[in-house]
């Protein structure tokens, strides 16, 4: 994770990285040209040409595109230290640089509020969905807060910052369409100068999010690759914490890192549309639990709806008596929501 002195510092390489980020990607055109080359039996000395460092807009792209092969993408590294291009300011992310497209079998989908890191609410032709990203497994923020889980919140809404279309995005579905929770899966697209990003690699790539296999292995080639990049060069919760699943409160704030994207939180651009639904969490309507409005897997009235709950939409605790379809019950202890009293 770049290390910058002062929000105006931070501005400033924001701004860089935006600017270059509308650039199409140089080391997408220079893979084609040599496939082409190679295809018709071209010039030996055209066929060498490798990718600069000045076709990179951050470290974290340059690393990966370097990493994804080393031997053709060696001239990214000229000195032979296994860093690439450390001249580039780093905290940016990298494009989907296996594909040059956006898959055409994608829904469009307009941003509401990200919930958390890993979990969006958006509307689906005018209708409310919550989607859970795949496999991208950021840090708690609700009921159980982890190291690491604000900023992961933070660096997904600062990705979709450069989106060219802000507020929307293109989901993209697997085998499983919806986890036990009720809430809807997916791949989470968006362009930036043209290019295609997929938020689910960028906050894998960056360290802000583990790889957690459900059984969905369309890219799982690339997300493991992304899991073992940001472990191995030690950035985002892995340089913030130390390591994923780490209390917040065991973390002395002394032996935090500065935590640059979490200074000044970026804000998702959503132009609501007039006269559609947002999503509102239904209210806790206290009735006998024989009533058929509340969920029989816990004590009091928690409502019983197919989406998921967090505990700020219930607003109290409860004993688990059954399943916990909510995972309310983080330290399984068969008492859920303890805050709340």
């Amino acid at each position: 994770m770049h290390n910058c002195n002062s929000s105006q510092n931070q501005r400033k390489h924001q701004a860089v990285i935006k600017h270059a980020l509308s650039r199409r990607s140089f080391v997408a055109v220079v893979s084609l040209v040599l496939i082409a080359i190679s295809s018709w039996g071209g010039s030996p000395a055209i066929a060498q040409a490798r990718p600069a460092c000045t076709d990179f807009d951050a470290w974290e792209w340059a690393q990966s595109v370097f990493e994804s092969d080393l031997k053709p993408n060696g001239s990214l590294d000229p000195d032979g230290d296994g860093i690439a291009c450390p001249e580039l300011p780093r905290g940016g992310f990298a494009p989907a640089f296996w594909t040059d497209a956006i898959p055409t079998d994608v829904e469009e989908a307009q941003i509401v509020r990200f919930i958390d890191g890993d979990t969006l609410e958006v509307l689906i032709d005018g209708v409310s969905n919550r989607v859970r990203i795949y496999r991208a497994d950021t840090p708690e923020t609700q009921n159980e807060h982890h190291c690491g889980g604000q900023e992961a919140t933070n660096y997904a809404e600062f990705a979709l910052s450069f989106n060219d279309t802000p507020g929307i995005v293109y989901l993209e579905r697997d085998t499983n369409e919806r986890d036990q929770y009720g809430r809807e899966l997916a791949y989470v697209w968006f362009e930036s100068g043209g290019d295609p990003y997929l938020l689910n690699h960028i906050l894998i790539n960056n360290g802000w999010a583990e790889d957690v296999d459900y059984g969905d292995r369309k890219y799982d080639a690339e997300f493991q690759t992304a899991a073992s990049f940001a472990e191995r060069n030690v950035i985002g919760v892995w340089s913030l914490c130390g390591g994923f699943q780490i209390p917040l409160a065991s973390v002395p704030v002394a032996e935090l890192p500065p935590a640059d994207i979490a200074d000044e939180p970026a804000n998702v651009p959503v132009s609501e549309p007039a006269n559609v639904p947002v999503y509102e969490p239904e209210p806790v309507v206290e009735e006998p639990a024989d009533s058929g409005g509340c969920d029989p897997n816990y004590s009091g009235c928690v409502p019983l709806v197919s989406y998921d709950l967090n505990c700020p939409d219930i607003g109290f605790s409860v004993q688990v008596i059954g399943g916990d379809p909510h995972g309310f019950d983080r330290d399984n202890d068969g008492y859920g929501c303890e805050s709340y009293g």
